[in-house]
């Protein structure tokens, strides 16, 4: 009898051994389940505002890789090849073409550019552009989709009432000044009465720019814009505005007007001694507007290096050097 009580509380005690392990194991199976999730959400979490963190750091240091890696440096320019491009029709100019068209030679020989000037022998279309300060934009896309000027990787138009005054600076430097970016195709400078000023212009030889002159040119169908005082200028705004073909993105407008474009009016100018070019707006008729260009291209041309025919300079003056515009 007592081996039989002894076996059964053998027994018993095993199977309450057995049941507590049973209940302890499915507790402890509980706890580890909970604590899985738990960490696994605590891992979710902290993958999360990691995967955060690391994209922010990747943003910012693409961010800052893009911006630095877009600034093309000087070298990289040091070989670009660049046409000077003018369209002088008018009797407004006709003063001022053999000024025009030294300065430019002289400019171009010193950089190796070369010169498209467009006039009735080489656009024969003149005839039918009308008004005829659209030539401008008719003879420039006919350049720009030309086999003449395939090799040309920058184009710099210059208005014909607009001189270069900074013969040490290629066009590669003053990109370079500008803080050109691979995506801008279109340098122009602030205007003070609009968005930009196309007299003195850097246009990157690509698809986008032909496009844009395209674009350009058939905005002339609204008679609005074709008869407008600012003719091309004034399709350029248009789409510019419209931004339809990131415009906005692939034009930079400098706000230093002066450094490119500094005007030269009948009352005052903004050119000082860094400027790139003067450019005559809005004085055409007086005759002091012709006294001081004249003085600007006397004055600014390296070592006074000019066939003394060509313009008398013994009355030039640099009193415009002084200028406190800037």
């Amino acid at each position: 009898m007592t081996r039989e009580l002894t076996t059964q509380r053998v027994i018993g005690l095993c199977i309450a051994l057995l049941l507590f392990g049973v209940t302890l194991l499915s507790v402890d199976r509980r706890q580890v389940f909970s604590l899985i999730r738990l960490e696994t959400t605590r891992a979710r979490s902290a993958t999360a505002v990691d995967d955060r963190s690391q994209q922010t750091a990747t943003d910012n240091s693409t961010t800052t890789t893009s911006i630095h890696r877009e600034i093309i440096p000087l070298a990289s320019l040091s070989n670009t090849t660049v046409g000077l491009v003018d369209y002088c029709v008018g009797d407004s100019y006709e003063t001022l073409k053999k000024l025009i068209a030294y300065n430019r030679q002289a400019y171009a020989n010193k950089w190796g550019y070369k010169i498209f000037s467009g006039n009735e022998d080489n656009f024969p279309l003149q005839t039918f552009v009308d008004p005829p300060a659209w030539l401008k934009a008719a003879y420039f896309y006919q350049l720009l989709t030309s086999v003449q000027a395939q090799d040309i990787e920058w184009f710099l138009w210059i208005d014909c009432d607009a001189l270069i005054t900074r013969f040490d600076l290629s066009v590669d430097h003053v990109l370079q000044d500008l803080s050109l970016r691979p995506f801008h195709d279109i340098v122009v400078a602030q205007d003070p009465h609009t968005e930009f000023n196309s007299g003195v212009m850097f246009v990157r030889n690509s698809e986008w720019s032909r496009d844009l002159w395209k674009r350009t040119l058939q905005k002339a169908k609204d008679i609005t814009i074709r008869e407008h005082k600012w003719w091309e200028q004034q399709a350029l705004l248009e789409l510019y505005r419209e931004d339809k073909y990131e415009e906005r993105k692939h034009i930079l407008i400098t706000s230093d007007r002066w450094k490119i474009n500094a005007f030269q009016t009948f009352r005052r100018n903004e050119y000082n001694a860094s400027s790139f070019a003067i450019h005559r707006v809005n004085c055409r008729k007086q005759p002091e507007c012709n006294e001081l260009f004249e003085s600007f291209f006397c004055v600014t041309m390296p070592n006074g290096s000019f066939p003394e025919e060509l313009v008398d300079c013994s009355n030039a003056t640099d009193s415009f050097m002084e200028s406190d515009s800037n």
